[in-house]
Parts: C-alpha cells; sequence; structure tokens
C-alpha cells in the first residue's frame, strides 16, 4: 500500500502566544494530541488532567499563535502527535525574534 507524503508549512511571526498556549499542557504531560483544522484555521489540543478522569481541550486560532498557514487550499482536518512540548516549545523560542518556516510532514 503506498502511502501519499504530504506538508503543511506555517509561517510564523513571533510565536509567543503559541508556545504559551502548549506550554499550559506541558504542565499535565509532555505529550499532546495536536489537531490542526484548516477549514477553520484552529488548532486544537486535548489531553486528560492529572487524574485522567476529564480531557482538557483547547483551540487557538492560526493568527492568533503568529502562524499563517502557506496553502490553505485543502480542507482536511490532521491529527499530529507531540511527544515532547518542552522541547517543542525551547525550539520555537529559538527563533521567536525572526520570521520563520514550520513544516509538519504527515502521510494519509
Amino acid at each position: 500500500m503506498a502511502t501519499n507524503k504530504k506538508t503543511l508549512e506555517f509561517t510564523a511571526k513571533n510565536a509567543k502566544v503559541f508556545t504559551a498556549w502548549l506550554k499550559r499542557f506541558s504542565l499535565i504531560d509532555n505529550t499532546l494530541l495536536l489537531e490542526i483544522d484548516r477549514s477553520k484555521s484552529i488548532f486544537t489540543a486535548k489531553t486528560y488532567n492529572e487524574e485522567h478522569s476529564v480531557v482538557k481541550m483547547s483551540s487557538i486560532k492560526f493568527d492568533e499563535a503568529g502562524l499563517t498557514l502557506k496553502d490553505g487550499s485543502e480542507t482536511k482536518r490532521i491529527k499530529v502527535g507531540i511527544f515532547n512540548i518542552p522541547r517543542l516549545i525551547k525550539i520555537i523560542d529559538q527563533f521567536n525574534d525572526v520570521e520563520f518556516t514550520m513544516t509538519i510532514e504527515y502521510q494519509e
């Protein structure tokens, strides 16, 4: 079975709001399921609370996060697993003073 590799490219300018939003989840767990909804231009994250009794969910718009999707022609929702939130935050923070591109590669 052949897999179809695709990419999402975001241009970021001052993604401090995005990293602050991610940091709220890192207080609970280092991993996170991030959904990228291209039709609504939002990130949605879901995680359990400390006791695993409730699912915590939050959304942020791309523009509020300081990110712009380069090609928004497709409308499918993409699910991305983040396995080390603090490391991702540290990487993004290194580029906060300049415009940078964040590329997400996925398979359908």
